[in-house]
């Protein structure tokens, strides 16, 4: 995680100005930035995560939490529109794939000439493109619930469901071009949770055109 954002932090300017996608209640992503000189937006829809988040970054003077949509961010009510960096850190498997090519267009809208969009995110391992894409569920957070509402459901089941609503690289970055990005560097781990179900950790750098 480190390597990736500082990576990020290098190829931007002194005192940029970030915006965190799907923050969670945590801030990963915001406590980095925040540390190494940049001013931060952080934004979740949950109620919950907003309210825990702003909570965590009450000593940070240069981060605003905010309550929005990712996916309606063209709705969103920021303290600014436009931004030196972008990020999603871990949130983009939460989004449903048919809204991916438009969140993904309006996170470019909101880039500064130049500017940085940085995703780190769960990725499909299937080793074809095809199987991938057809195992793309509608919405994941449905498998989610069911962690919680079926007792008698084996976790192992519950957990391959959401893995097979993460993203196929392939198919993310042909998403990146059409969203307006170039200069696209993407970085790959291993399998991870081999015992479950196969899912890499991806990160991708792409600058708006």
């Amino acid at each position: 995680m480190q390597a990736f954002l500082q990576c990020v932090r290098r190829q931007t300017r002194c005192q940029p100005w970030v915006l965190e996608l799907g923050c969670g209640d945590c801030c990963q992503a915001s406590h980095f930035f925040a540390a190494a000189d940049a001013q931060v937006v952080a934004v979740d829809l949950s109620a919950e995560a907003h309210s825990v988040a702003i909570e965590r970054t009450a000593g940070l003077p240069t981060v605003t939490v905010c309550r929005a949509d990712m996916t309606r961010l063209s709705e969103a009510e920021l303290p600014r529109k436009v931004y030196d960096v972008v990020c999603f850190f871990y949130s983009l498997h939460h989004i449903p794939l048919a809204l991916l090519p438009e969140t993904l267009a309006s996170a470019c809208a909101m880039l500064a000439p130049g500017g940085i969009l940085a995703v780190a995110a769960l990725l499909h391992s299937a080793v074809a493109e095809e199987e991938a894409d057809s195992a793309v569920i509608p919405d994941p957070l449905l498998h989610r619930d069911a962690l919680t509402n079926d007792a008698h459901k084996p976790l192992s089941a519950v957990l391959h469901g959401m893995h097979l609503s993460f993203l196929n690289p392939v198919t993310f970055h042909s998403m990146l071009e059409c969203a307006g990005l170039a200069d696209i560097e993407c970085g790959m781990r291993g399998n991870l949770y081999k015992n479950e179900f196969p899912c890499r950790r991806g990160y991708f750098i792409a600058r708006k055109k």
